[in-house]
């Protein structure tokens, strides 16, 4: 198994941060598999890079530092080879990065 961990902070109360999450992941390919009130677990909606892979699984879990600031914890995990493992850590990059700038928008309307 392959995994790759990445964190961002956003400057917005945990409720707001699991919706901008969930908007996200849902606007990027990728579908849902469990949600609760602190975590998602999502997989790609795309095939997998080669036959017999696994598909790439990401889980968001949400931590509410301090009043109005979450920390959003990016977790990737894959039972395929390498190649897979690099991509699903850019795919698992990506959403993070796509995270902060959903938020970053988010932030400045509020």
């Amino acid at each position: 198994m392959f995994v790759y961990c990445g964190t961002c902070v956003v400057a917005l109360p945990a409720p707001f941060a699991w919706r901008v999450c969930q908007e996200t992941v849902s606007t990027s390919g990728w579908r849902v598999l469990e949600q609760g009130e602190q975590r998602l677990v999502c997989q790609a909606v795309a095939p997998p890079v080669a036959p017999g892979n696994p598909p790439v699984k990401i889980q968001l879990r949400f931590a509410e530092v301090t009043a109005g600031v979450t920390r959003v914890l990016v977790s990737m995990f894959t039972l395929g080879g390498p190649v897979q493992s690099t991509r699903g850590r850019d795919q698992a990059r990506n959403l993070r990065r796509q995270i902060e700038a959903a938020a970053r928008a988010l932030e400045k309307t509020r």
